[in-house]
Order: C-alpha cells, then sequence, then structure tokens
C-alpha cells in the first residue's frame, strides 16, 4: 500500500494523526470507521475504531455530500450485497479506504440475487484497497453500476470468475471520467459467462484504465461500445491485458467514433495476426496507438508482437 503522513493513528477525535502506515487522504471533511466484526449500525457510532459502524451501507447514509468525508473500512471486514438497492454510494466526493494488505482487505461479496449491484451515483467517489467479489452467485448482471462523473477505483481487486460462476458485466460505464487505476481484475476462473469487462452504457468521455493487470475469459472483448455509446478521449495505458477466449479474440471492440490514446499494453490474445485481433474499429484514425505488443496464445514460445506495425493505423 502507498505510504503517507497521514497513518492508521488517530487523536482522541477520531482524526487520522502524524506518523507512518497505510495511506488515509487528509481532509478538512468527517472522518468514519467501518469494522463488521465490532460494529454496530448505531446512530452516534462511527467516530473511531472502537466505536465503528458495522457496514458501509450504514455508514454511506452518514456521509455528507461534497464535504470531503471520508470512510475507513478495517482489515478483515466483510460485506454482502445482496440486492440493486442494498450498497449505493450515492454522496459525491466521498472517500471509502480499506485497510489491510492482501486477502487482509475488506470484501465485498455479491449474492443472492443475480441483480444485485455496486451502484455508484455519487459524483467524485474514490475506493480505495478493496476486495470486491462479484461471483457470490453465478450469472450477476452487472457488477458495478456507475452513473456519476468522475468514479475512481484503485488498489483494487475485482473477481470475475470462479470454477463455476462469473459476472456477465464487471463495469457498466454511463458516466464520464471513470478511472480504474493500479487494480487487479481477476477472471482467470474457468466459468465463461463474462461477456466484457468494461462496457459503456451510454455515450463517455475520458474513461481512464492505468496500470492494471486484467485477465478474462470474454465472449466479447475486454473493452466495448456498441452502437452510439461511444467513448471520446479514452486513455488504457501500461496495463496487463489478456483476453483468453478462443472465440473471441479481440481485447478492444469500440466503435469507430471512439477516440483518444491506447498505448503501452501488453495485451495477450488467442490470435494475432493483425490489427484487426486488438481492435474492430480499424477505420477511426482519431483514436491513437502507441507501441502496443500482443501475444498470441496459440503461437508457442514467441515474444510480443507491435500491433499495429511502425507507420501504420489500427
Amino acid at each position: 500500500m502507498s505510504l503517507t503522513p497521514f497513518p492508521y493513528g488517530i487523536s482522541s477525535f477520531g482524526v487520522p494523526i502524524v506518523g507512518s502506515g497505510p495511506f488515509i487522504p487528509p481532509s478538512t471533511g468527517r472522518y468514519f470507521w467501518v469494522n463488521s466484526a465490532t460494529g454496530k449500525d448505531n446512530n452516534g457510532r462511527g467516530d473511531a475504531p472502537d466505536f465503528a459502524f458495522s457496514t458501509l451501507a450504514y455508514a454511506i447514509t452518514k456521509a455528507r455530500a461534497a464535504k470531503g468525508d471520508v470512510i475507513i473500512i478495517a482489515p478483515g471486514h466483510t460485506e454482502s450485497v445482496i440486492s440493486a438497492t442494498a450498497l449505493v454510494l450515492n454522496k459525491s466526493g466521498v472517500t471509502i479506504v480499506g485497510l489491510g494488505n492482501g486477502n487482509q482487505r475488506p470484501t465485498f461479496t455479491l449474492s443472492t440475487v443475480v441483480g444485485a449491484t455496486i451502484t455508484v451515483s455519487g459524483a467524485e467517489t474514490t475506493l480505495d484497497n478493496i476486495i470486491f467479489n462479484l461471483t457470490g452467485i453465478d450469472a450477476v448482471t452487472v457488477g458495478f453500476t456507475i452513473s456519476a462523473a468522475g468514479v475512481t477505483l484503485k488498489n483494487c481487486r475485482v473477481i470475475t470468475n470462479g470454477a463455476s460462476v462469473s459476472c456477465t458485466l464487471p463495469f457498466s460505464v454511463g458516466a464520464d471520467r471513470f478511472t480504474l487505476q493500479n487494480c487487479q481484475v481477476d477472471g482467470t476462473g474457468a466459468d465463461t459467462g463474462t461477456t466484457s469487462i468494461i462496457a459503456s452504457s451510454a455515450a463517455i468521455a475520458e474513461l481512464r484504465v492505468t496500470g492494471c493487470d486484467i485477465r478474462a475469459n470474454c465472449s466479447s472483448a475486454l473493452f466495448t461500445s456498441a452502437s452510439t455509446n461511444h467513448i471520446t478521449n479514452l486513455l488504457i495505458a501500461n496495463n496487463f491485458l489478456r483476453q483468453s477466449n478462443g472465440t473471441a479474440k479481440n481485447v478492444f471492440n469500440l466503435t469507430t467514433s471512439s477516440t483518444g490514446l491506447i498505448a503501452y499494453n501488453v495485451c495477450n490474445g488467442t490470435t494475432w495476426a493483425t490489427a484487426a485481433d486488438v481492435a474492430s474499429n480499424s477505420s477511426n484514425v482519431a483514436l491513437r496507438w502507441f507501441q502496443n505488443y500482443g501475444f498470441d496464445d496459440g503461437a508457442g514460445a514467441v515474444s510480443g508482437v507491435l500491433v499495429p506495425a511502425v507507420g501504420t493505423l489500427a
């Protein structure tokens, strides 16, 4: 985890104090604490680790919109999302930070009904250092429903597939400036029910995916937009991207009106003979490609191939 002068230590008012430790952002807003093992969802609580709330769902009802409030979730916290309304992050400007390393990070699991989803309708919401398991029940329709601008996930692990369960669409993005940063998306399980990892549900701008490890078995592509759901001014850079579906070979499947920059990605597909194996939008010169390397799963022990070739368009 990142280090900052604001650690996992508090003053008598429940505010982080100077030292060294996990990242908790400084803010003029309020700090709320969540712990499923020791917390209680009651008024008058939440302002210190020993008086934590028990769920993020309750804590978000106490956070204030556009005040810079921070919700801190204890290591080992677990929480189930059992419907489309069980976890709605609807307060703008709230930062939600999970404490702990590896599998000790807080874990949220979608379960019970296929319509369970994490709805993010508060603009400028940030989720940091959390595990999201989208496979508590098979065929969850949408893992995250992003309907507000400026939503960010960073340093998170998102589990999309298991041996016999999968989430159909982990991220449905319908608003501008969605960012996935330094995240692991784990779709390495054998189940083949995932269509795409990220798909636009409307015309959006400034999708950012950087520094991520995304491995999945998608029937369409890792990144998709269709019909009029164009993605403009996108940036997909410095990622490890694996599409292991033997039928759908594309990593990117974007509309011809999508624009932006795709650069410095290592892409592992099932075939990689031409740029058409990278994307289906070969006619669009406004989508720029720089130094993306592809590897053909069926080609044996060969190094990555620069796609498209130097001096050619995607």
